[in-house]
């Protein structure tokens, strides 16, 4: 877990990939992290609004197109 934590200080993008949003420590990654913030899921999670940017479908298509429709990971 510490690694996981050091982790979230200095990455610059955070994927969240299925998550519902409750269950933690998981849960609260997103709200520990500065880097840019996607989920991508099924439905919507608990924290959304914790997250830059949402993808709501099957992540087994969205994840192979996720930086093909425009987006800069980095914010540029």
């Amino acid at each position: 877990m510490d690694r996981v934590l050091r982790s979230l200080e200095v990455y610059t993008v955070f994927i969240a990939i299925g998550t519902s949003g409750v269950v933690e420590p998981a849960a609260s990654f997103v709200g520990r992290t500065k880097a840019r913030t996607f989920y991508v899921g099924p439905e919507e999670p608990l924290n959304l609004a914790s997250f830059d940017e949402t993808f709501t479908g099957k992540a087994g298509e969205l994840l192979p197109t996720l930086f093909d429709v425009g987006i800069d990971p980095a914010g540029d």
